[in-house]
């Protein structure tokens, strides 16, 4: 009977670690709230996609103007010869910037008011509205709506 005792003490300990380490974030939760007023983790931060690459799909590391951020006009440019529209009936794209001439994030609308963003190299979070972050953050206000 120990034996057994024991033995379930143990696998509540493993499944409670590797639970807390896969949910772990890579900064405290105040970092997250200086930018976004609603965040839910989704997924485990890595560096081998970004906001553009997980809004489009491609799962890669896309941001095609180097090391500069683009403006609204090149955004568009970029996501219209990838089959999207300014136009539509259901946005699928969301795109973020200070201004109309620094775009620096996008997302992934995943509902009526939701959407799901790769912050950079961190994590991959929910945001329970369209326009999640503060004007006064890096990925500043919702710009622009993609349709496809």
């Amino acid at each position: 009977m120990k034996k057994k005792i024991m033995i379930s003490l143990m696998l509540v300990v493993l499944i409670v670690t590797l639970s807390v380490s896969a949910f772990a974030l890579v900064y405290p939760d105040s970092f997250y709230n200086s930018i976004s007023w609603t965040w839910y983790y989704a997924g485990p931060a890595t560096p081998s996609y970004n906001s553009l690459g997980y809004a489009t799909g491609s799962m890669g590391w896309e941001w095609p103007w180097g090391s500069s951020d683009p403006s609204l006009d090149q955004a568009n440019s970029h996501l219209t010869s990838k089959g999207y529209s300014t136009t539509g009936t259901w946005a699928y794209i969301l795109a973020y910037g200070p201004s109309n001439s620094q775009i620096t994030h996008f997302s992934k609308v995943t509902g009526e008011v939701w959407c799901r963003a790769k912050w950079g190299s961190l994590e991959l979070f929910n945001h329970g509205s369209w326009d999640p972050y503060y004007a006064s953050s890096c990925y500043g206000s919702l710009r622009q709506r993609y349709y496809k």
